[in-house]
């Protein structure tokens, strides 16, 4: 199923977004700060140890409260205006052992940049990568992913340069062969690349841009013919992707010791303020990105395109794995929902070949062991069995909270 991304945010450069007077920063499960605390930007925050999860003080300012909105925390945190923003110096890691990469990679909050929910962090995957010692190949994964997200696009074209030191660099620690830029078709951008390249063990890929290639399996299934189970490992084929987003990361964190207090995300839909590709501080607040004039009912908002994307609210601020914010035009009612009628639409898109309507009956009638038995742990949440569903059935939203059930009860 071929769904070119929409293009006009390619033709944007990175802003830098205005720095403003509160952010709201996403309370994981261990709080290093309480309310009334100052704090120094890049301070840790906020941490998961079960996730490796670190988040750092976007700017400097005081902790004055600690909301609840349904069942997420959040740090409300003020500015102190007469602080001016820190400025990171450059430095020359040359000689940095694996040991110290790797921790540097997780000392930044690196980890939660590609998936809030993925079983391996950043840092674990490089570490197994390094320990395995088996890496043929080395890929960046900057193929479309859904309409209208193309922050890892102009991030790549704009920091080729960067991107490319971190990659040659992971390579050589890492034992790799060759490094594989993994585009859609895209002339300036296969171009751009190409001008970093001085030896063959370097190669530009270009696809057509299909979803959901911006997972890592369906990549390099349509890249080597290889086709892995969502248990798998890529080291254990030889291959590990990363996104320009976190090579970008591991650039600051080598070169800056730079913590991870922003991201590049595009921005776009009728209901923004404004359309493009934003470097946005952390906990941001999403309605920052509203047109001010727009109602309470009348827009719908995405962290992430319109397919894979969660449904977003307006109190809460941006996180390190939200790629966008789409801002659509709503309805006060979302359509009906209708009975399934045994159309086998969802069946015949899924990438991954599974059931998805049987998976949901099974959810919705508490039967996990089968849903287990039948791949539920497969789904790869790329949502598109809800995008075709005639009876407007949410099925990637169900299939989605039933791995959620399954994995609490594991973890409890």
């Amino acid at each position: 199923m071929n769904l070119v991304s929409q293009d006009r945010c390619k033709n944007k450069s990175i802003q830098n977004d205005n720095i403003h007077d509160f952010y709201f920063i996403t309370v994981d499960s261990e709080l290093h700060v309480s309310v009334g605390d100052l704090v120094s930007e890049g301070q840790v925050l906020t941490s998961n140890s079960q996730k490796h999860l670190l988040t750092h003080s976007p700017v400097a300012g005081i902790i004055k409260e600690i909301q609840q909105h349904q069942e997420q925390q959040y740090l409300v945190l003020e500015r102190d205006k007469t602080i001016t923003p820190k400025i990171y110096d450059l430095t020359t890691p040359v000689g940095l052992s694996a040991d110290i990469i790797i921790k540097k990679i997780y000392d930044a909050g690196i980890n939660g940049l590609e998936e809030y929910d993925s079983e391996y962090a950043i840092h674990e995957k490089v570490t197994k990568a390094y320990e395995q010692r088996k890496i043929e190949t080395i890929v960046i994964n900057a193929v479309d992913g859904e309409p209208f997200v193309v922050g890892d696009y102009v991030l790549l074209l704009e920091k080729t340069r960067e991107i490319m030191q971190i990659a040659h660099q992971l390579r050589l620690m890492l034992g790799a062969k060759n490094i594989v830029f993994a585009i859609s078709k895209d002339k300036q951008l296969k171009d751009t690349i190409e001008q970093f390249i001085f030896d063959d063990k370097k190669t530009v890929v270009e696809l057509d841009s299909c979803y959901p290639l911006n997972d890592d399996k369906l990549l390099i299934n349509k890249l080597f013919n290889k086709e892995l189970n969502k248990s798998d490992l890529c080291s254990d084929a030889g291959l590990v992707v990363f996104s320009p987003t976190v090579f970008y990361a591991i650039y600051e964190a080598l070169f800056y010791n730079k913590p991870v207090t922003d991201r590049v995300i595009a921005v776009d839909g009728a209901y923004s303020l404004s359309h493009g590709i934003f470097r946005v501080k952390i906990g941001t607040p999403i309605a920052k990105f509203m047109r001010p004039f727009s109602l309470e009912n009348s827009y719908v908002m995405f962290s992430g395109g319109p397919l894979q994307g969660l449904p977003l609210e307006k109190q809460k601020g941006t996180t390190k794995n939200m790629n966008a914010i789409m801002i659509f035009e709503g309805t006060n009612t979302p359509p009906e929902e209708l009975l399934c009628s045994y159309c086998s639409a969802c069946v015949e898109v899924c990438p991954i070949r599974l059931e998805p309507v049987k998976l949901v009956d099974f959810i919705k009638h508490k039967e996990y062991d089968r849903a287990l038995e039948n791949h539920l742990k497969e789904c790869i949440n790329c949502n598109l069995c809800s995008y075709v569903c005639p009876s407007f059935i949410p099925l990637g939203k169900l299939i989605k909270e039933g791995q959620m059930i399954i994995k609490d009860q594991s973890n409890a």
